[in-house]
């Protein structure tokens, strides 16, 4: 089967929610995975929880001490044009216009009866400018960060955040490097 490039997103940023959301250990290190198509995505201004009109290039943050078991996914928000809000754009630029990294929490809750067992549903808390944890701070990256790959350290107890700084050359055109940013807790901004 041939997959457009939007498909392909789709398809993979559903996986990695569905499979965040509804996994259960079988035994150590395996899961059972039941992913079941939706027609909204995981985070989206059309879905009402971001006011980011792009989020996209999920990376996953494992709960940890440090995070207070905080948990969820680290994504590349970017504002394009205000005028159409819920229009998907290309854009790019610097301010506003840059992308940034921004922490999405998941949010699990339980709900029984007395008729009923157990039944636990997984939701990501809505996102907008307050849960920006790394964005734009020099002109390595001044159009933006973007793609976070996220490792956790055990031993450590620290996370390595790899990400592409988008920034300015001399010339004025665009450069893209790869960056790499440490923290205990990625789930929240570092404090100035």
């Amino acid at each position: 089967m041939m997959m457009t490039k939007q498909w392909m997103m789709v398809v993979m940023v559903m996986a990695i929610a569905t499979k965040v959301m509804t996994a259960h250990a079988t035994q150590p290190h395996q899961y059972d995975v039941h992913i079941s198509p939706s027609s909204s995505p995981v985070l989206s201004v059309l879905s009402g929880n971001s006011e980011f009109q792009q989020t996209f290039n999920p990376s996953w943050i494992q709960p940890s001490a440090s995070t207070s078991g905080r948990k969820g996914l680290l994504v590349r928000a970017q504002n394009c044009s205000l005028a159409h809000p819920n229009d998907c754009a290309y854009c790019s630029g610097s301010d506003q216009k840059a992308s940034k990294l921004v922490f999405a929490e998941l949010i699990t809750t339980a709900t029984s009866t007395a008729t009923t067992a157990t039944a636990t549903t997984s939701t990501f808390k809505p996102i907008n400018e307050n849960d920006i944890v790394l964005g734009p701070s020099c002109e390595m990256d001044v159009f933006g960060t973007e793609d976070p790959r996220v490792v956790f350290d055990e031993k450590e107890g620290e996370y390595l955040v790899f990400y592409t700084c988008y920034g300015r050359k001399p010339d004025g055109s665009g450069r893209a490097t790869l960056c790499l940013a440490t923290a205990k807790d990625p789930t929240r901004p570092d404090p100035q």
